[in-house]
């Protein structure tokens, strides 16, 4: 794909453009950056993702990160602020990553790196079987499970379920993905794509229709991974 969006929003549109040149030094042809202040967001603008300062005097960035995936729910959001005490509440809007600015020179290359290999993963297709047997290409992104069966492996997905006759760890080595978590014996989900987990019963629910169940023996890897993509059940 081409290069992705990203918006930078600050109160200071100066600091905004100090971290768009920082960017563009460090991977110039990778990312499209504009930069607006919390004066002149507009909602109808699509962005990839959105970096929001989290302390501005008309609306706060954890507001905006709201409205953001209200309109964009696809959309990454990386929160700046001064105030470091702020990040775990960050992760309650579904934070890709948080900056300090106090570390803004350390972190910001790290969060970038982390941003390529996101989109780099999510790029990626696989060749499976459709139910007639034929040959399509899905993407990775589109993934809400795999089920493995013996020698083969079942993708589930939003439009439908495809077979490929592959191993999960061949598949896993292929993809460099680490999206996927296992959740019993056999079965992993994309951590994208869930939308809920009961903490009392171990349910997961991830598309309509499917619901899985976290087993103990997989449990504290899928909870490290479901807190630290910031993703709260209600």
């Amino acid at each position: 794909m081409g290069k992705r969006k990203i918006l930078l929003c600050d109160d200071e549109l100066s600091y905004a453009e100090e971290i768009k040149k920082m960017i563009i030094d460090l991977y110039p042809d990778a990312f499209d950056i504009q930069t607006a202040t919390d004066q002149s967001f507009d909602i109808n603008k699509q962005y990839d993702v959105y970096f929001l300062d989290i302390d501005m005097p008309s609306i706060s960035g954890f507001d905006l990160a709201i409205e953001v995936h209200k309109y964009h729910p696809e959309a990454l959001l990386v929160f700046l602020t001064s105030h470091e005490e702020l990040s775990m509440d960050g992760y309650q809007y579904r934070a890709f990553r948080f900056i300090s600015k106090l570390r803004l020179e350390a972190m910001l290359p790290r969060t970038l790196k982390e941003l390529k290999e996101y989109f780099n993963q999510f790029d990626q297709i696989i060749n499976v079987k459709d139910v007639n047997d034929l040959t399509v290409a899905i993407h990775i992104k589109d993934i809400t499970c795999l089920i493995a069966k013996g020698n083969y492996m079942d993708f589930n997905t939003e439009s439908g379920v495809f077979s490929k006759r592959m191993k999960v760890k061949e598949f896993l080595k292929d993809t460099h993905s680490e999206i996927f978590v296992p959740v019993e014996r056999g079965v992993l989900v994309n951590m994208r794509h869930v939308k809920k987990y009961d903490y009392k019963t171990g349910e997961l629910f991830i598309q309509d229709g499917m619901h899985l169940k976290v087993t103990k023996k997989y449990k504290e890897e899928f909870l490290k991974q479901y807190v630290k993509r910031g993703i709260y059940s209600s």
